[in-house]
């Protein structure tokens, strides 16, 4: 069985992902994070808002809502 490439970069993308979260997890032990957290911890790692909105069960118009707000409370 062959895997291409754009096989290997999602399995890639999404590996990254699960540890940049186990990482943060350790570090945040009595730290639960919010839905913005894990979306901008998710869109962090290098997933895409649909992506992040299979993953969380959100729809992909409220990550992006999300986003902006994330965006704007980052440039303050």
């Amino acid at each position: 069985m062959k895997i291409d490439q754009n096989e290997i970069n999602l399995i890639n993308s999404r590996l990254n992902a699960c540890i940049l979260i186990l990482f943060r997890d350790l570090s945040l032990r009595d730290k639960t994070l919010n839905l913005q957290g894990k979306i901008a911890l998710l869109h962090t790692a290098g997933l895409r808002p649909k992506e992040i909105s299979e993953i969380l069960g959100k729809s992909e118009g409220h990550i992006n809502k999300e986003l902006v707000l994330i965006r704007r409370r980052n440039k303050k």
